[in-house]
């Protein structure tokens, strides 16, 4: 599994793209990964990009965190060489709403969950990576 990170707008699509552009890849985008895992997982070859992951929790917060985690580790488990690319959203002003400090918290939880099971991790700023690992 592969971790890059990154700003809004840092091209980190166009980066990743074009390390695995020998590859087979397919780009899912934020929440559309549940129901792809759920109806095409069995069709795809090749790797999948999870672009806009902090999309996903944004839009899952309605859930229990255990479900996140739980699908999650469901994709990694079926996906092991899943690449995750997300927005760094805990930097900045604190949010003033409850539900987006939640949303920044909880997206930084579940980072750091991949980050510590990821192969490599990079860190994208104007399509140019750092390898943090």
């Amino acid at each position: 599994m592969e971790l890059y990170v990154g700003g809004r707008a840092q091209g980190k699509l166009a980066y990743v793209k074009k390390i695995h552009e020998d590859e087979n890849v397919t780009v899912v985008d934020g929440t559309e990964m549940v129901s792809f895992f759920k109806n095409q997982k069995e069709m795809i070859p090749g790797r999948i990009i999870w672009n806009h992951f902090q999309q996903y929790v944004w839009d899952s917060l309605q859930q229990k965190p255990q479900q996140r985690e739980e699908f999650l580790m469901q994709v990694l488990e079926y996906f092991p060489d899943v690449v995750v690319i997300s927005d760094e959203v805990g930097s900045g002003i604190v949010p003033k709403k409850p539900e987006e400090r939640e949303y920044r918290d909880e997206t930084g939880r579940l980072l750091c969950m991949l980050a510590q099971r990821a192969e490599r991790m990079e860190r994208v700023i104007c399509q140019i990576g750092q390898r943090i690992k």
